[in-house]
């Protein structure tokens, strides 16, 4: 999908790029310096949109990773007030969501979108 985000994105924005550029530059309409303008364009468009595509997933995944270290903060609260209690049943409850929130927080399939 994010393919097809970012080819949609590099046209529309190419487009209007060179409709802007012709407005102030007329010779850039010419047959043949146009097709070489549309690929410059393109090509730096291309870069500035995977850059700023590849630097969103590294957002997310770190804010994936915020919100899964606090699950492992609070499973970790929850365990030792139920230590300091000594109660077992809360003990295994709390080692449970503990090592759940842990799986959680090293799994290695985070996706990019």
């Amino acid at each position: 999908m994010t393919k097809t985000i970012r080819d949609t994105l590099l046209a529309l924005a190419k487009k209007q790029i060179l409709i802007e550029l012709i407005k102030k530059a007329p010779f850039l309409a010419m047959p043949v310096i146009s097709p070489l303008a549309g690929l410059f364009i393109g090509y730096l468009l291309g870069i500035i949109i995977d850059k700023t595509i590849l630097g969103i997933n590294f957002i997310k995944i770190d804010w994936e990773l915020d919100s899964d270290v606090e699950e492992v903060n609070k499973a970790v609260d929850k365990a030792n007030k139920a230590i300091k209690e000594e109660d077992v049943e809360k003990i295994k409850e709390s080692e449970n969501e503990l090592i759940e929130a842990a799986r959680r927080l090293i799994r290695i399939g985070r996706t990019f979108t």
